[in-house]
């Protein structure tokens, strides 16, 4: 009835549909909707503020966003897990970051200007 070049065909687009359904079920699973609150309340209960010394991608550690921010000769590291407003694009080397605890709000001096931004992990409070 169908040649084998047609059952081949239907066997891969009904693969793609599967793997694909299993996919966007992960991305929608309550796990991750979990860890987005998570990583929202840890960063929530960080106080941070001192200048921005550097800024890279930590290989060593799966990819992470990360910052080092230097206030006397203290050093912190903070790594942005998932943060889904850009805000590791938008600071700069010599940017003085204030973030207070309970808030996840990063007040950010450059030059004459004061910048306000919003972090965001996906998580609905």
């Amino acid at each position: 009835m169908f040649g084998l070049k047609t059952k081949l065909v239907v066997l891969i687009i009904i693969i793609i549909v599967i793997l694909l359904g299993n996919l966007i079920f992960k991305l929608e699973s309550p796990d991750n909707k979990v860890l987005s609150c998570n990583w929202s309340l840890d960063m929530k209960m960080k106080t941070f503020s001192g200048s921005l010394k550097e800024k890279y991608i930590d290989r060593s550690n799966h990819g992470k966003e990360t910052l080092v921010i230097s206030k006397k000769e203290m050093e912190h590291q903070i790594t942005l897990t998932n943060e889904k407003n850009n805000i590791f694009e938008k600071l700069e080397i010599g940017d003085l970051i204030k973030k207070d605890k309970g808030s996840l709000q990063i007040s950010v001096i450059r030059g004459k200007e004061e910048l306000i931004y919003e972090m965001d992990y996906g998580c609905i409070d």
